[in-house]
């Protein structure tokens, strides 16, 4: 079970009673911290389906790692789009 208390020196996530991280200056960055410790949580060992290496994943929904997950998005961000034609005014 995860929590945040105030410290002296900020606020810090705890995990079973037991300070996890850092403290942080504010109670929401804090909580910030336990939502991507739950995410760590509950990741699963999966093969990437481009590379084959074994990566932790969240769900049947993440099957690329993230280093093919940059590569890929960095592809379909690269494809030039057509530019619109601007017609003139009459």
């Amino acid at each position: 079970m995860f929590d945040v208390i105030p410290s002296r020196e900020g606020w810090q996530a705890r995990k079973n009673g037991q300070p996890v991280g850092r403290a942080y200056a504010s109670e929401e960055r804090a909580w910030a911290q336990v939502d991507r410790l739950k995410v760590q949580d509950n990741l699963t060992e999966r093969s990437c389906m481009t590379c084959r290496k074994n990566f932790g994943s969240e769900g049947p929904h993440n099957r690329m790692c993230d280093p093919c997950r940059r590569t890929a998005a960095r592809a379909v961000a690269s494809v030039q789009r057509p530019t619109e034609t601007k017609r003139k005014k009459a």
